[in-house]
């Protein structure tokens, strides 16, 4: 059966321990790719820290001292990289939001039975989209125990990635993503809306490129240009 991709972010860090910690020396640089069956962090095996970014701060060239080395290369080969995490989602404990720059932290139980914890986020500021993430991991680990969390939305009303932006669209397809290299869900339907069947589609109301119907109703999900937003009115 084929590894779906539910969610995935580029150029974060990964700090042992439920809280971020204070530099960036004892973090690894990597990806967060949460799929139907597993929670991975895909590491660099390293921090992107350098003697030149140093010096760039102290000279008050702020923006080179803060760029992220891009790491939207790395596949399930980084797995093998120090610092790299391969959680299955039933060993997935409790996700909350941490701190004041809320930082995504994962709490789990490795191998040995043992209760772990992890943080995840960017170098400056908070885990984007975090509380999405949060919700995305729950529904998740609900789907694959055959169970709805109380309070979490349906498969039907939980908007997936959106499609690509059009000149971006590969060719249809009517088979699931595979897990590497990372593609995206298959592009949305014809235009013509069948009633039955939650997906993206174009925004009746014209205002974004695509809205999601959740098999019911119009959500307030939509997305422009692969940038998914909300906007309750249709």
């Amino acid at each position: 059966m084929s590894e779906i991709v539910l969610m995935e972010a580029d150029q974060l860090y990964r700090w042992e321990g439920p809280k971020r910690k204070q530099t960036l020396l004892s973090a690894t640089l990597g990806r967060v790719v949460l799929t139907d069956q597993r929670l991975l962090f895909l590491s660099s095996g390293k921090h992107d820290v350098t003697i030149g970014k140093a010096l760039a701060g102290a000279s008050g060239n702020a923006l080179r001292a803060t760029r992220t080395d891009s790491t939207a290369h790395l596949d399930l080969g980084a797995l093998a990289n120090k610092g790299s995490l391969d959680l299955p989602l039933a060993s997935v404990a409790e996700c909350n939001l941490q701190g004041m720059f809320k930082c995504l932290a994962i709490h789990y139980v490795d191998a040995s039975g043992q209760r772990q914890a992890t943080t995840f986020a960017p170098k400056t500021g908070g885990m984007p989209g975090g509380q999405t993430w949060i919700d995305a991991i729950t529904q998740a680990r609900a789907a694959q125990a055959g169970q709805v969390p109380r309070g979490a939305p349906t498969p039907a009303s939980f908007p997936p990635q959106p499609p690509a932006s059009p000149a971006q669209q590969p060719a249809p397809s009517h088979q699931a993503a595979p897990l590497a290299p990372f593609a995206p869900p298959p592009p949305p339907p014809p235009a013509v809306l069948p009633r039955e069947a939650a997906g993206w589609y174009p925004d009746p109301s014209g205002r974004h490129e695509l809205r999601f119907w959740d098999g019911s109703a119009w959500s307030a999900h939509v997305s422009d240009h692969g940038t998914v937003g909300n906007d309750p009115s249709v």
